[in-house]
């Protein structure tokens, strides 16, 4: 088509079509201005009560709970601010956050203006001592930590602790030994010590657990699934017996929406333990800590292969 034929056939165009073109657009504008301005007083007012509610806004951002989520753990959660320094570098104890079975650490590291931090540096120990309760548990526990933010010398992470037995209110310590830098020569891992110490924090623990636990004597072929206990932020089912991948739990919620376990997903953990010497019963733990906080209220049940254990009535 030539350029004279589109004038013309734009000059065809209706005056009012032009003008109701461009109300419309106005209108689009509107409604989407309103929309951001909608969703942005929703995050202000979400971040001011968990300010309010003594949430640090880096694990408030990591773990995203809702405004009423927020309210339901505000229990479980603690303001720490414990700081111990040494070499030059000072710890400080920021938040700690739990449920039945396992606990959120965040702590912030200052290390001398100097260091710089990037992502192979690490602390060759890393551990959490916490209370526990004394019963015929076999207590010990698997962990990971999250580098939340970390800029020139001021790093920001969060260690996860999940420990066999249930978790009780009193002292929590963290022990921590020497910054290194890992590397690989390409045949084994090396390390370069780069600060040299250690710095112990110990403060007061207190939580409210807000999880639901269910037994269960659930035959599954070769396995028994003895129960399950869910959190807003963790779900483990204990089982004796052989397993296998198809026990892996799946999350149901009333809307008709799923979590569910994927390969890529590391938060997965797996304990085995022996509950009962002597007649050598052995208890398999499946823990999962959720990517985000959920709703208890929202979930419908659980879902191992094709077992469904109703959550909704406990």
């Amino acid at each position: 088509m030539k350029s004279k034929n589109i004038l013309d056939a734009i000059g065809m165009i209706n005056d009012e079509l032009i003008l109701d073109a461009k109300t419309n657009t106005k209108k689009i504008k509107h409604r989407f201005i309103l929309c951001v301005a909608v969703i942005t007083t929703f995050l202000l007012m979400t971040t001011a009560l968990a300010v309010n509610l003594g949430w640090h806004t880096k694990l408030l951002n990591y773990l995203k709970p809702s405004e009423k989520q927020l309210e339901t753990l505000n229990e479980a959660t603690n303001l720490s601010e414990v700081t111990v320094s040494n070499n030059g570098v000072t710890v400080t104890v920021k938040q700690t956050l739990a449920d039945k079975f396992g606990v959120y650490v965040l702590y912030e590291i200052t290390a001398p203006e100097n260091f710089e931090f990037n992502d192979n540096i690490r602390w060759t120990l890393n551990a959490l001592n916490l209370p526990y309760k004394q019963d015929d548990y076999v207590v010990f526990g698997t962990y990971d930590y999250t580098i939340l933010e970390q800029d020139k010398n001021k790093r920001l992470e969060l260690l996860y602790y999940e420990n066999t037995a249930p978790i009780e209110s009193g002292k929590m310590t963290l022990y921590l030994r020497d910054l290194c830098e890992y590397g690989s020569d390409g045949t084994r891992v090396t390390h370069n010590t780069l600060i040299e110490g250690e710095w112990q924090l110990e403060w007061n623990f207190t939580y409210k657990d807000t999880g639901k636990n269910i037994e269960t004597n659930i035959q599954m072929g070769n396995s028994t699934i003895k129960g399950v206990y869910i959190s807003p932020m963790s779900l483990c089912v204990y089982l004796t017996g052989n397993i296998s991948e198809n026990m892996l739990p799946v999350i149901k919620f009333k809307d008709g929406s799923e979590i569910k376990y994927n390969e890529q997903n590391e938060n997965l953990s797996f304990i085995n333990y022996l509950k009962d010497e002597e007649n050598k019963i052995y208890i398999n733990k499946v823990s999962w800590r959720l990517e985000n906080i959920i709703d208890l209220n929202n979930v419908d049940y659980i879902q191992i292969d094709d077992i469904i254990i109703p959550i909704n009535n406990i």
